[in-house]
């Protein structure tokens, strides 16, 4: 039997308790949110079924993942998520438990980031279901992506590669680690589209090139995986298959953090280079229209 809007967001409402900076929450036309101090951030995204998961997959790690790529890329400015607005659009067919569990998954991540939900909408829709999630959060000095500079190192936060066996659905958004990062990097990012295509935009946006030590780059076990049956080799799997959401990050050799991988140097000299070969960017790109 299909489950009526406002009993789901009087669901919602009750399942989502009030967190820090909230002081009107869901119920009214607009959240009313204080912000403790620094710069407010803000991002929003979508995942599509289809497209970003599968209607099969279990929907709690669906609504996780749908906060987490936008704790993600509050993690990427150095910042520290607050709050969250989440948006459903469902398809008739569903389960009338798919939106609690995706709602479930969203709650999930926002107590794991220190976040609230503060608000959202729902829609039915002819199309595929869909999850549209905006973040805010804050940050004292956000890092951008053009801040980057000849000789600065270049690091990641972790191994990279093979996501697609369901690290995509299960990452943990790097916050803790962005923060630390916030001290000593001049550029950042996170590793949504593929590590070559996400270090591509801080270039483009600093202006530089780069240098990559093609035996410094971490390969995750699930890249090497997938290379057996890909005929691709974990290497490229680790440049270019995105969704691993670690941190890539310049800064100077001298303040480089030792619990992280440094796999190259920023350069003066424009373009991505490989062992000293030079490489075109490749990532996840959809194709509109």
């Amino acid at each position: 039997m299909p489950e009526r809007e406002f009993d789901l967001i009087a669901w919602i409402r009750r399942a989502a308790s009030r967190g820090r900076g909230v002081r009107t929450g869901i119920g009214d036309d607009c959240a009313v949110l204080d912000l403790p101090g620094g710069r407010l951030l803000a991002t929003t995204d979508v995942i599509v079924s289809g497209v970003d998961f599968l209607p099969r997959e279990n929907p709690v790690l669906i609504g996780r993942k749908a906060a987490n790529v936008n704790f993600s890329d509050v993690a990427a400015m150095g910042g520290r998520p607050l709050w969250l607005l989440a948006s459903l659009t469902l398809p008739p067919g569903l389960p009338a438990h798919w939106a609690r569990k995706v709602t479930r998954g969203l709650l999930d991540a926002c107590r794991a980031a220190g976040a609230s939900l503060v608000g959202g909408d729902l829609s039915a829709t002819s199309g595929p279901a869909a999850i549209c999630c905006t973040a805010l959060g804050e940050a004292r000095k956000p890092v951008l992506r053009s801040g980057a500079r000849p000789g600065d190192a270049i690091g990641v936060t972790g191994p990279c590669g093979g996501s697609i066996l369901r690290r995509h659905l299960t990452f943990r958004p790097r916050v803790d680690e962005g923060l630390r990062l916030a001290r000593v990097a001049t550029a950042m990012i996170d590793v949504s589209d593929g590590l070559t295509a996400d270090l591509d935009h801080i270039l483009d946006e600093s202006r530089v090139g780069a240098d990559l030590d093609s035996r410094a780059i971490p390969v995750h076990a699930d890249a090497r995986r997938v290379a057996r049956r890909s005929g691709r080799t974990p290497l490229d799997h680790a440049l270019t298959d995105g969704e691993d959401f670690e941190l890539l990050f310049t800064c100077p050799p001298r303040r480089f953090p030792r619990w992280a991988r440094r796999i190259g140097t920023i350069t003066r000299r424009r373009g991505l280079r490989l062992d000293a070969r030079a490489i075109r960017p490749r990532g996840y790109e959809h194709v509109l229209g």
